[in-house]
C-alpha cells in the first residue's frame, strides 16, 4: 500500500540493525596489516555487510514495484493523436500569464501591449490545435501524471535509503578512524601510532577507554593485589549483582575513582563529537572481592563475606585474569605496569578460577 510504501521510506539507516561493530581494536588491526583502501574494499565484502544487504529485501523489493508501475503509468491515455498533457498545462499557464500581463499594459496604457497580443494569438492558436486540447481523457491523463510523479519521488527516497544503509558500515569505520586519529593513535598514513598498537591488542567492550586508563597514573601506587581489584572495575561489565549493599569495591577503586570517571567522561565526550556510542563499563562492585582473592583469600570464606551468587564471582575474576594477561602482553606499555599485571594474573590464577567450566 501507500502507506507502507511511505513507511518504508522514511524509516531512519540507523533503524536496521547492521550486525556491525567498528570497534577500536579492529579498526586498528584492519590498518595494521592493510592499506586504508584495501579495508574499505573488506568491510564492502565482509560478513556484516552481506547482513545489511539481507535487511534490504523489502526495501529492494518495494523498489522494484514501484519501477513497475512507473513504467506501465508511462503508456499513453490518449484516443487519437498522442500529446503531452504536461506540456499542454505549461502552454496553458503562459497563456494566462501574458494574458493578465496584457491587463496590467492596458491599465496603464503602455504602448507595449501590441506585443503582447501578438504573443497571445500565438499560444492560443499553439493550444488549439495541441492532441490534448478538448482530450476526454484529461483527467485520468493528469491523474496518471500525478501518480507518477508520487512514486518516482517514493522511489527516490528509497533508493537514497538503500545508499545510506549500504554505506553504514564504512561510515562507521570511518568515524572511529577519525576519533583515533585526533587522539594520535593513527599517523598520518592510517598506521597504528605506538598508543595505536597497544589499544590493538587489549580485547575489551572499549579499548581505546582502556587505553587511555594504562597511560594514565592510576595504576601508579598499586601493588598486584590493587592493581587486580582496580582492573575488574573496567573489564567485568554489567553484572548481575543489583544491590549494592552486597558490593565490595576495593580501596584503590574508591581512591581512584574520581580519575577514572573523569576519563571515562571525556572519552564518551570524544565519542559523541564523532557520533560513536560505544560503551564503557565501569563496575567497581565486585573489585574489593577481587582483590581479597588475589591476596589469597580462601574461596569459602570469600563466599561467606560476600553472600553473593558464586558465578558473578568467579565470572569477574576470569576476566580480570585474562585482561591481566593482556595487559603484561601489550606492547608499549609501561614495564612497571606489564609486571603488576603479571603478578596479578599469577595471583588470582589458582584453585576454583583454574577448574573447566
Amino acid at each position: 500500500t501507500a502507506g507502507e510504501v511511505a513507511l518504508l521510506a522514511s524509516s531512519k539507516p540507523e533503524d536496521v540493525s547492521s550486525h556491525f561493530r567498528a570497534s577500536y581494536e579492529m579498526v586498528l588491526n584492519l590498518l595494521q596489516g592493510h592499506s586504508y583502501e584495501e579495508v574499505r574494499d573488506l568491510i564492502e565484502k565482509s560478513f556484516g555487510q552481506y547482513l545489511v544487504e539481507n535487511t534490504l529485501e523489502d526495501e529492494k523489493k518495494e523498489l522494484s514495484r514501484l519501477d513497475d508501475q512507473i513504467i506501465d503509468l508511462q503508456h499513453p491515455l490518449c484516443p487519437g493523436e498522442i500529446g503531452d498533457l504536461s506540456y499542454y498545462n505549461e502552454m496553458q499557464r503562459k497563456l494566462d500569464q501574458t494574458r493578465k500581463e496584457k491587463k496590467q499594459l492596458e491599465k496603464a496604457m503602455d504602448p507595449n501591449v501590441d506585443e503582447l497580443e501578438g504573443s497571445i494569438e500565438i499560444l492560443t492558436m499553439e493550444a488549439k490545435n495541441y492532441p490534448c486540447n478538448g482530450c476526454p481523457k484529461q483527467k485520468p491523463c493528469s491523474k496518471q501524471m500525478d501518480k507518477i510523479k508520487r512514486y518516482r519521488k517514493q522511489s527516490k527516497k528509497l533508493e537514497e535509503k538503500i545508499e545510506d544503509i549500504k554505506s553504514m558500515n564504512w561510515e562507521s569505520f570511518q568515524r572511529v578512524v577519525e576519533l583515533l586519529k585526533s587522539e594520535s593513535y593513527i599517523d598520518e598514513n592510517y598506521k597504528p601510532t605506538k598508543k595505536g598498537q597497544t589499544c590493538s591488542t587489549l580485547r575489551s567492550d572499549n579499548s581505546f577507554y582502556l587505553t587511555e586508563l594504562l597511560n594514565s597514573k592510576i595504576f601508579s601506587d598499586c601493588n598486584a593485589e590493587e592493581f587486580a581489584g582496580l582492573l575488574s572495575t573496567f573489564v567485568i561489565g554489567e553484572s548481575r549483582v543489583r544491590d549494592r549493599s552486597l558490593a565490595n569495591q576495593s580501596d584503590a577503586s574508591v581512591r581512584e575513582e574520581r580519575n577514572y570517571k573523569n576519563i571515562a567522561r571525556r572519552v564518551i565526550q570524544k565519542q559523541r563529537s564523532y557520533g560513536l556510542d560505544l560503551s564503557i563499563g565501569l563496575n567497581p562492585n565486585l573489585s574489593g572481592f577481587v582483590e581479597e582473592w588475589a591476596k589469597g583469600t580462601e574461596w569459602d570464606k570469600l563466599l561467606e563475606e560476600c553472600q553473593l551468587d558464586d558465578g558473578d564471582i568467579l565470572r569477574c575474576i576470569r576476566r580480570t585474569v585474562d585482561m591481566s594477561k593482556q595487559v603484561a602482553n601489550a606492547p608499549n606499555i609501561d614495564s612497571k605496569i606489564q609486571s603488576l599485571a603479571q603478578e596479578a594474573a599469577k595471583l588470582l590464577e589458582r584453585d576454583i578460577v583454574l577448574e573447566v567450566i
